[in-house]
């Protein structure tokens, strides 16, 4: 079961969640049935629902990348996890 929430996010994106157990919908979210085909722009697409099922997804406009992690040389991501310090 893929289950999408229904408001976007700030970047026009929506959460989503796949789980292989039934399970309670939470407020604010759908179904999205297991036939429908997701756009090329999923997760960022325009959602209508009926009650706690999806019933389209259109495309949507993608999201830029954020700026601010742009061109982050991968070995300045790993120290930043590591917690290691460099000089610079």
């Amino acid at each position: 079961m893929r289950i999408i929430e229904i408001e976007a996010l700030e970047n026009g994106a929506h959460r989503n969640q796949t789980n292989s157990t039934d399970m309670p919908i939470p407020e604010g979210w759908a179904v999205i049935p297991d036939d429908m085909e997701l756009p090329y722009s999923f997760p960022f697409v325009y959602v209508t629902v009926e009650g706690d099922r999806v019933i389209s997804l259109a495309p949507a406009p993608i999201a830029p990348p954020d700026p601010i992690h742009e061109n982050v040389p991968v070995e300045d991501i790993v120290n930043a996890l590591l917690g290691v310090e460099t000089d610079e």
